[in-house]
């Protein structure tokens, strides 16, 4: 279904541009969530031209999107531009000039500090630009300057660098400014390859500059006008989720999030929450649950889960069920069932039965855990440790279990395990992952936990051999402190707030393919929380499920779990406490 939806008895077209609730088109005709969301659609012109309420804004495209991901971009109108300039005479007469002056009304838009930069062409020139920002909450003057005497100086690569073109960021928040350009020299100097200058704000990413063909376009403002618009980040009201969400004057509608506006004025906007699609602020709008299995993504058995699917295989057949690998007939090899015996006796399958605790639920086969786990998927792996790689599988009465399969055991090291194996089946505590059993059958023994290393902590150095067998997952929740004091009752402090960090966000530990300031989840959260963005980063279920008090409060439980200092950390019974 598609999100760009009217309300019920109002046009959602004006010319090209679609018109999705909260605007509507038609000043004054409730076709709208308030009277500021207004579209004026002039339908003399030819095409129509849209713009917003009764001002001269021209309206180019308005974005609101049910992303699973928070992100500005979901609440956004890009309008036309206006410049600044100057053009002078061969000997240094002012022949035009234009100033550029912007005024959105009121909180509800602001000009988008991520996407909009304010941009000057020219030589030897000054841009500067005058504003209120609602986040800081007062006046700014910000402006870039460019130095060039000769053409060929200025580079023609499409990069702007200062020499012939220069950028200067903008403030978040800014609702209203002025902007000009300035030059002492008159072009006196520059004219015969550049008689004129321009400054305008817009979406920097829409711009390339072309050097002393840009100068010289007489078709350049055309081009700016009608290529590079300014982006407006929208808002809903100006107060927040938190103040908002109980009130009559509440937008989201079911199966929708509410997320802050950035403006630092108050404002929220609605997305849909993960596999759902529709408008996520029309009261009429029905939200659909996506159906991921009608694209037909495996070869056997689909079923959908909130935003995704799983794939298996019926019954007599084995694998993951997915397109490309498939699944194939099982069939009983006698050479297969002698294998399995010879594993189950090399792994002390005898010695278990002989010391085998009532309070072990059950020795799994390998069948029975290969389709917990189909067939031991990539997709299905919880985690990667020194010790071995941890599965989730999902047990035909559908309890969900953690299967970990260890790395190759030394026949000397069977006994171990197994003495190992009785002694977890006796331990029962709330705060302990219970063992429901273990599989022989495999080369590899399999448990569906491993408690005892649930701690990592041995209160001693790590030597240059532990260093070594720690793979990337592992040093994702390595105290940093252990490297240099050795391990302490604080190091798994540390790997719990990195737990906490991965819960609360959604991401990994260390995650290689992410911009070096996100590689690591630690350095990030940190720096996320100094710059108030704790918000921004949160996993968008995560924001459904708490308080803003209490997800604060878990934020900073993580960032004082990985203070550097293990001294200063709390203790692992008070983190406990702080999330009870």
């Amino acid at each position: 279904m598609s999100n760009n939806m009217a309300n019920p008895g109002c046009r959602t077209k004006c010319g090209s541009l679609t018109v999705p609730y909260p605007f509507g088109i038609g000043i004054d005709a409730g076709c709208s969530i308030h009277p500021i969301f207004d579209i004026r659609c002039n339908t003399s012109s030819n095409p129509p031209i849209a713009y917003l309420n009764t001002g001269a804004t021209n309206v180019l495209n308005i974005t609101t999107k049910p992303m699973e991901v928070i992100d500005i971009s979901t609440s956004q109108i890009r309008i036309r531009n206006v410049l600044a300039s100057k053009c002078y005479e061969e000997n240094g007469e002012l022949s035009t000039q234009e100033l550029v002056f912007l005024n959105t009304g009121v909180s509800f838009f602001t000009v988008s500090k991520n996407d909009n930069k304010l941009i000057l062409i020219g030589c030897d020139d000054l841009a500067m630009v005058f504003g209120f920002s609602l986040y800081e909450g007062k006046n700014f003057s910000t402006g870039c300057m460019t130095t060039c005497s000769r053409g060929q100086d200025v580079s023609n690569n499409g990069t702007c660098s200062g020499i012939g073109c220069c950028q200067a960021a903008i403030p978040k928040g800014l609702t209203i400014y002025l902007g000009f350009v300035n030059r002492p020299g008159n072009h006196t100097n520059v004219w015969s390859f550049n008689p004129c200058s321009y400054a305008f704000l817009g979406d920097h990413e829409k711009f390339t500059f072309r050097g002393t063909s840009d100068f010289m376009d007489p078709n350049f403002v055309d081009r700016i006008v009608n290529d590079v618009p300014i982006v407006i980040d929208w808002a809903i009201g100006t107060k927040n989720c938190s103040v908002v969400r109980n009130s009559t004057a509440y937008s989201c509608m079911e199966h929708s999030l509410c997320v802050d506006s950035e403006s630092g004025r108050g404002g929220y906007r609605c997305i849909c929450e993960e596999g759902y699609d529709g408008n996520p602020i029309l009261v009429q709008a029905i939200k659909v649950y996506i159906d991921e299995c009608a694209t037909i993504p495996c070869a056997g058995i689909c079923k959908n889960t909130p935003g995704g699917f799983e794939c298996s295989c019926p019954k007599g057949y084995f694998g993951d069920g997915k397109k490309g690998r498939g699944c194939q007939k099982e069939h009983d090899f006698p050479i297969l069932k002698l294998s399995l015996e010879k594993f189950f006796e090399k792994n002390g399958g005898m010695l278990l039965k002989q010391q085998m605790s009532s309070k072990l639920n059950k020795v799994f086969t390998t069948e029975e855990l290969e389709k917990a786990t189909n067939n031991f998927s990539k997709d299905r792996i919880l985690g990667v440790g020194g010790n071995g790689v941890v599965y989730k599988g999902v047990l035909p009465d559908q309890r969900v279990v953690a299967i970990k399969k260890s790395k190759q055991l030394e026949q000397n090291q069977i006994e171990e395990f197994i003495n190992e194996v009785v002694m977890l089946t006796q331990i029962n505590h709330k705060n302990v992952v219970k063992l429901l059993g273990c599989c022989l059958e495999t080369e590899v023994p399999l448990l569906t936990t491993n408690i005892a290393d649930f701690g990592a902590s041995r209160l001693r150095p790590l030597d240059q051999a532990d260093m070594s067998s720690l793979i990337p997952g592992t040093l994702g929740y390595l105290d940093p402190e252990a490297i240099q004091m050795g391990l302490s009752d604080k190091s798994d402090v540390y790997g719990f707030g990195i737990v906490l960090a991965e819960l609360l966000t959604g991401r990994k530990a260390i995650d290689l393919t992410l911009p070096n300031k996100e590689k690591s989840l630690a350095a990030y959260f940190i720096a996320s929380m100094k710059e108030n963005r704790l918000f921004q980063i949160l996993h968008h279920r995560v924001l459904k499920e708490g308080s803003l008090d209490q997800l604060n409060a878990m934020g900073e439980l993580v960032v004082r779990c990985l203070n550097i200092k293990g001294e200063e950390r709390p203790t692992i019974h008070e983190c406990i406490g702080r999330i009870h």
